[in-house]
């Protein structure tokens, strides 16, 4: 959802940042969907970085995954599963659990 904000809210001064959103992610993240929740998401889980989205090991072995849903939330519910992490323990899943869906219980379908 990064990137669906008009430009004015990612300016600070004369320099575009979207490191603005970085300081308050989960609530950044959580605000950005209450606005225009996602219609599907679709996460790729092929490789998996649990330490960071841009740098740091890969998951190993590797999910070889991809997750699609109609239910954001539950998406990065299971997103987080596959990370090793507990969901309850992250922000904006936390935060919009019951409000824009629901993180748990999963129901997870597998599609070969």
């Amino acid at each position: 959802m990064m990137g669906l904000a008009p430009p004015a809210h990612y300016q600070q001064g004369n320099s575009w940042k979207k490191a603005a959103f970085h300081r308050h992610v989960d609530h950044a993240v959580a605000d950005l969907n209450r606005y225009r929740c996602p219609d599907f998401s679709l996460l790729d889980a092929s490789v998996g970085m649990a330490e960071s989205h841009l740098y740091g090991p890969t998951c190993d072995p590797p999910p070889g995954l991809l997750v699609a849903g109609y239910d954001p939330v539950a998406v990065d519910g299971y997103g987080s599963q596959l990370l090793g992490r507990n969901w309850q323990e992250i922000g904006h899943i936390s935060q919009l659990h019951g409000e824009l869906g629901q993180a748990a219980p999963l129901t997870v379908i597998g599609v070969d």
